[in-house]
């Protein structure tokens, strides 16, 4: 019963944080779903992020990029040992 209710808190949570960044959206509006990428008007500021970030106890992930590496430094080693590893099985 705590473990639901802990469960039931943090969605509110972060639905709440989601209300105030204006992502979710009203009721009767069809939900529009877009990837919103660095520089795009629409994508949440630093501070929005952090806010969400605290709503849900410090848990969001900050995500690299698959092709960071390559975008460092295209012809470094780990640029090179990454695009080696694409394709390979494990």
């Amino acid at each position: 019963m705590r473990l639901a209710r802990r469960a039931v808190l943090q969605s509110l949570a972060t639905a709440a944080a989601l209300l105030r960044m204006g992502q979710v959206p009203t009721l009767g509006a069809p939900p529009v779903m877009r990837r919103l990428g660095p520089g795009d008007p629409d994508r949440p500021s630093p501070t929005i992020w952090e806010q969400l970030n605290q709503a849900v106890g410090g848990r969001l992930i900050r995500v690299k990029p698959l092709l960071a590496a390559c975008e460092e430094g295209p012809n470094s080693a780990a640029c090179s040992d990454l695009l080696h590893g694409v394709g390979s099985e494990r």
